[in-house]
């Protein structure tokens, strides 16, 4: 059985904390990206649909000076499903079909994830259950390819894993990103 992936949201952008920041980054995202639509802005969190996610965060990083913004991180997400462990590893493996054989991959785990009954499952075993779907060499210092699984909490109770499955440039930390 298949299991269910939505594109709910498609950009994730962290931020520092209060709605007139919310407010701020928002107003930034739409002065460079065309079509974007505001899904929920949960604690210091706004979660955007854009045409292309990818293609979002490089206009951000290329025309923004991201440090005169409350903007902390910019995470393009592929699909989002329920943050049941077996549904992140399900919706990976369809993923990582977009990772060369030869190339390298790490997975990274942010927030929690639950076995089918309801169940916290521990990070590391989480971790280890989703590399398994991925056939190819992990290298956790400096992959080819990185496995974001990010744990959202929505406004309105309901969570979500948000799954990425791309190069690490794509995931933008300001800090580091202007840190030399």
């Amino acid at each position: 059985m298949a299991t269910p992936t939505m594109r709910l949201f498609n950009l994730v952008v962290s931020h520092q904390p209060g709605y007139r920041e919310a407010r701020r980054v928002i107003n930034v995202v739409r002065s460079v990206v065309r079509g974007v639509r505001v899904i929920d802005t949960p604690q210091s969190l706004v979660l955007l649909k854009v045409e292309d996610p990818y293609r979002a965060v490089e206009q951000l990083v290329r025309r923004v000076d991201l440090r005169s913004t409350p903007i902390l991180r910019l995470i393009p997400v592929d699909v989002n499903t329920r943050p049941i462990v077996e549904h992140v590893r399900e919706a990976v493996l369809r993923l990582a079909e977009r990772i060369p054989r030869g190339a390298t991959f790490a997975v990274r785990l942010e927030g929690r994830l639950f076995d089918e009954s309801g169940n916290p499952v521990h990070k590391l075993d989480a971790v280890r259950r989703i590399a398994e779907a991925v056939e190819r060499p992990v290298n956790l210092r400096n992959p080819d390819y990185l496995v974001l699984v990010k744990t959202v909490s929505m406004s309105y109770g309901q969570r979500y894993a948000a799954v990425m499955v791309a190069p690490p440039r794509y995931l933008v930390s300001v800090h580091k990103l202007y840190a030399s």
